[in-house]
């Protein structure tokens, strides 16, 4: 399929690829476990390989955060935290 698809700017693929993923969610609440908790999409992820970054999406917003994988990340001896947004944002337009 990449071989037919013409080449877009990255955040128009981000959008695409956001866009192909949400069939695949399962709302929380629809499936129900033997144990009694519920399964649920707890968020989206994908790479962008060209020019390495992460991007994801929790469960809780629909707003994408990314991560870019510079050297100095990938080379770190520590774990990075960054905190990330879960509330759902809203732009009231009147």
């Amino acid at each position: 399929m990449r071989e037919y698809a013409p080449a877009v700017p990255d955040k128009v693929a981000i959008n695409t690829v956001n866009h192909l993923l949400e069939p695949f969610d399962i709302p929380r609440g629809v499936k129900l476990q033997a144990n009694g908790k519920f399964d649920y999409t707890q968020y989206r992820g994908y790479m962008q390989m060209s020019n390495p970054t992460y991007y994801f999406q929790p469960y809780q917003s629909s707003d994408i955060s990314a991560v870019h994988l510079t050297e100095a990340l990938m080379n770190k001896s520590t774990v990075t935290d960054f905190p990330v947004p879960r509330e759902q944002q809203v732009t009231a337009l009147n």
